[in-house]
C-alpha cells in the first residue's frame, strides 16, 4: 500500500493544494474525517467494524479537544 492511493487524491488534496483532515491506517491514508457536531470518519473503501472501532478512542479525544476549545 503506498501512503495515498492515486484514486484518492481528490477526496483528500483540494485543487489549491489543500489537505483535508485523514485517517491513517498501517502508514496509509485510509480515510478522511469531519467535525459536525461530532467527528465523522469516511472510509475510501469498506472496512470492517472491528477496525473502525479502533478509532474510537482518537475520536472521543479530538471531540473532547473540540468542545473545550469552541
Amino acid at each position: 500500500m503506498c501512503f495515498l492511493d492515486e484514486n484518492h487524491y481528490g477526496k483528500v488534496i483540494t485543487r489549491n493544494g489543500l489537505f483535508s483532515p485523514t485517517v491513517m491506517l498501517n502508514g496509509g491514508i485510509t480515510g478522511s474525517w469531519k467535525k459536525t457536531p461530532g467527528i465523522e470518519l469516511s472510509f475510501f473503501e469498506e472496512t470492517s467494524g472491528e477496525v473502525q472501532q479502533l478509532f474510537e478512542p482518537e475520536i472521543k479525544r479530538v471531540e473532547s479537544f473540540y468542545s473545550e476549545t469552541v
